[in-house]
Order: structure tokens, then sequence, then C-alpha cells
């Protein structure tokens, strides 16, 4: 498992870190535990959790995925992984960005020693540049990273974020470099597993609803048809190619995968141990030329 710096710290991570937002619902703690055990022989020092995990969100699940998380981290050194996690404002039971005002509370938390550095999620090209200019005048925190959708179903960060964040040393975090699931395969020929994501979204609210229809519709199928393609013809698993594609980026500073079963692992971790050669990058690229955004 190879390291990689975050942004300007001094902080280096495994480049891939493992998400926590099945823990407490599709996933229960002792299958959880069997997952972050499995990931730290891997290698993975990088754990990604939220206040507001597991998804999807709901009132007897708050605070699941942190609690679990402890409850692992009890038994182990804590100097022996790195934790993220986020804080977010009321968000109708979904996702808000924080309000402005509150980096200098993480101002005063990096101030107390219990956080090393900090970052934003779900943020668009001008808040980061704006964070980073507010916090270069005012002499406060600087975000080290930027954690967004990303992956060959969804490169929008490619459009203007990834220039930010060479020019600024922000890493980005990947997070759902499967696309939720769908680069897998599972999804192909109109197959909604039970026990998938988006078998348990399709007959839920309507917020569960427009996400499934967004991520599992005709271009994102169609494109991974092409991508398991590519994958069986330089011999890998889908996943592990999807995983190692979201690596071989520069911007990139850890990737962010998920799992709601020990042996989902076995695919993503591979992709530590893999370097796209250029005729795969080549041909991912054809078909990101050829069915533009897939999630919109």
């Amino acid at each position: 498992m190879k390291h990689r710096r975050l942004g300007r710290t001094g902080l280096t991570v495994s480049e891939i870190c493992m998400g926590t937002m099945t823990f407490g619902s599709m996933a229960d703690e002792a299958e959880s535990h069997r997952i972050l055990d499995r990931a730290f022989d891997a290698g993975v020092d990088f754990l990604d959790v939220a206040e507001i995990y597991p998804v999807p969100p709901r009132a007897v699940w708050a605070g699941q995925s942190e609690r679990i998380v402890g409850s692992w981290l009890a038994g182990r050194p804590r100097d022996s992984v790195f934790v993220a996690t986020k804080v977010c404002g009321p968000g109708g039971g979904w996702f808000q960005s924080p309000v402005r005002g509150g980096k200098a509370a993480l101002d005063r938390l990096i101030e107390a020693g219990k956080v090393r550095a900090v970052g934003c999620s779900n943020e668009t090209t001008y808040g980061l540049t704006k964070s980073l200019w507010v916090a270069d005048h005012a002499g406060t925190a600087r975000y080290e990273t930027i954690q967004n959708n990303f992956s060959l179903l969804n490169r929008r960060f490619e459009d203007e974020l990834a220039e930010v964040c060479r020019r600024e040393h922000v890493s980005c975090l990947p997070y759902s470099p499967i696309g939720a699931g769908v680069l897998s395969g599972k999804y192909q020929g109109g197959a909604f597993p039970g026990d998938s994501r988006f078998g348990r979204y399709q007959g839920g609210d309507p917020r569960t609803q427009t996400m499934t229809r967004r991520f599992v519709n005709e271009s994102t199928l169609a494109a991974t048809a092409r991508f398991m393609d590519i994958a069986r013809e330089a011999g890998l698993d889908p996943v592990t190619l999807a995983v190692a594609w979201t690596l071989s980026h520069d911007f990139v500073g850890s990737t962010i995968i998920g799992a709601t079963r020990t042996d989902q692992l076995v695919a993503s971790l591979a992709a530590a141990d893999c370097t796209l050669p250029a005729d795969v990058l080549t041909a991912c690229n054809r078909v990101s030329r050829e069915i533009r955004y897939p999630l919109g």
C-alpha cells in the first residue's frame, strides 16, 4: 500500500481510504469490524466517517458509523490510523455544506490539538477558491482536501476543480470511485439486487428514488458495459479498474472505497497494486468522450 501527502500538510495517508457510510445500516457492527480489520491488514490507515452516517440518514441511525469505528479503534493504538470525519448544518435529512463562519470553529479545534487538518466536501470551484482566499487573507486554516464525487461515470471534477487542486495544492479525496456500485456491473441488464444500495433505494423516499435514477440510467449502464469490456481485455476486475483509474490522477490524495461485506474489498484493494497502462487510460477516455457526463 503506497502513501500520499495530503495538501500542504506533512500528513501522509494510504492512497486507499476506507469509507464507513454503510456501517450501522447495511453492515452491522460485527461485519463492519471485519471490513475494518481486512482493510487495516492490507495497509489502509485512513478512515472516512461523518456525524450523519450511516446512509440513508435516519434518526435512529444517526452517529452509528462513528460509534462503530470508535469501538473498533478501542482495540488498536490510536496513532495507527487517521480518521476523517465531517460536520454539517441542518440538511433536511441529507447533506448540506457548513456555514462559512464555521472556519473559526475549525481553527479552535486545530489549536486545541483535536484536529490535524481541515477540508471540505461536495464543494464547488468557486466555493473552494473563495474559501482558500478567505483563509489566506484572514490567516485561518486552509482547506487541505476536498471530498467530491469522482469516477469514470462522473468526471466533472476535471472540468475546473482539478486545476484549483493542482495550483493550490489541495488533495482530492474521491468518493464513489465505482459509481455507487454501478461500475461493478451489478445493475446491468435491469438487475436491482435486493441487498444493493439502489435495490433498497428504488422503493424509498423521493430523494433516494431520484438518486437511483441518476446513477442507474441508460447512459451509465451503456458506459459501464464498455468499461467492463476494457477491464476484461486488461485482465482486471471492473472494480479494480475503476478504483485504479481515480488513483491515476495527480490531484488525488486518497480514494475512498466502501463495502457492506468483507468479500467486496478484494477487488477495490487490488487497485493499490495496479498501475493502468496508457492504452487502458486512452480507452477509458474514449468512452468518456462518446458518452458525456452519464450522471448528468
